[in-house]
């Protein structure tokens, strides 16, 4: 069994050190006993299993170097938990802008969010399932890029449609946000959701494209053994549409705090697993004209450390377990 040193070796590599910084946040989130039915913590476990997914696939193509139906599955099954990872951010957004609306309304969200990514698995699995039975088939080979496509495209358009209205919330109310370092502007969340949806953007572009003409498809059994200028530049797709976007939301949700979210404050519960500070009145319906832009008492990525607790506000509703 040989090993070929390629640019597809290299990616390997990469996605390996990306799943390492993944797993040592997951460790993190475990050791310092924070909630682990948080955002943070489904992004990264998501974002864990698609790193060893695409780890897995870009080293059996080093020592395989074959398009065997065994890494047709492992490569295409991929991206579906791509789509399951940053569509959990665009639920995030939207409990963000939507943070008066009811619990029911979180709940429909959530499940919106999982019949969601079931229909695209379904859809996935089938045509996976078609071309086994039928490996010689052109149109059911067309069909792959163009799910992937479907599935980004109605990703990129909600997660432009709720960056922006993120965006408008942090013009209109002066929001801050504890996902990046304090001192920061907040508009950094708004200039990373902007990227991933050019990046996203192309993407999708390409996908509909390569449908038709297969000339620009990706064949990753071809681009293991030499660095020359193709090979190169379809690994560089990998970086651009797949390292870049993860990386740029991990850094947004990299802090974690020492301790659990206490805030320096005594509370109440207002529901199975919302603390309020005592000296919030619950009864009314507004808020602070400043009030954090990830406001939930249940994020543990908060000021806390920083000893700025007092400035955040809970929020007056009950929390679903997936915040």
């Amino acid at each position: 069994m040989s090993i070929h040193f390629g640019p597809c070796f290299v990616l390997s590599l990469l996605y390996l050190l990306l799943t390492i910084a993944e797993g040592f946040q997951i460790a993190r989130i475990i050791y310092y006993r924070h909630n682990l039915f948080s955002f943070q913590c489904g992004f990264l476990l998501l974002c864990f299993t698609w790193g060893i997914a695409r780890w897995l696939f870009f080293l059996l193509v080093c020592i395989v170097e074959s398009n065997a139906m065994s890494i047709s599955y492992l490569y295409w099954l991929t991206f579906n938990l791509q789509f399951a990872t940053f569509s959990l951010l665009v639920l995030f957004y939207a409990y963000v802008v939507n943070k008066h609306k009811s619990e029911a309304w979180r709940k429909r969200s959530l499940i919106v969010y999982v019949i969601v990514n079931v229909l695209f698995l379904c859809i996935m699995l089938a045509l996976l399932v078609s071309l086994t039975l039928d490996q010689t088939s052109n149109a059911l080979s067309e069909l792959f890029p163009c799910c992937v496509g479907s599935m980004f495209l109605f990703l990129v358009l909600i997660l432009a449609y709720y960056g922006w209205q993120v965006a408008d919330q942090i013009r209109s109310s002066n929001l801050v946000t504890p996902l990046i370092p304090k001192g920061d502007s907040p508009l950094m969340i708004v200039i990373v959701t902007m990227i991933i949806v050019v990046l996203y953007v192309s993407r999708c572009i390409y996908d509909f494209i390569s449908a038709f003409d297969s000339s620009l498809a990706i064949s990753l059994g071809s681009y293991c053994a030499s660095y020359d200028s193709s090979n190169i530049l379809y690994c560089l797709v990998f970086v651009v549409w797949e390292l870049t976007p993860t990386t740029l939301v991990l850094f947004l949700f990299w802090r974690i705090p020492k301790s659990p979210v206490t805030l320096g404050m005594k509370s109440t519960t207002v529901g199975p697993y919302n603390p309020v500070p005592q000296n919030v009145d619950t009864s009314g319906t507004s808020l602070s004209p400043s009030p954090y832009i990830f406001d939930n008492p249940l994020r543990y990525d908060s000021d806390t450390e920083e000893g700025t607790s007092n400035s955040m506000l809970f929020t007056p509703y009950p929390t679903s377990r997936v915040n």
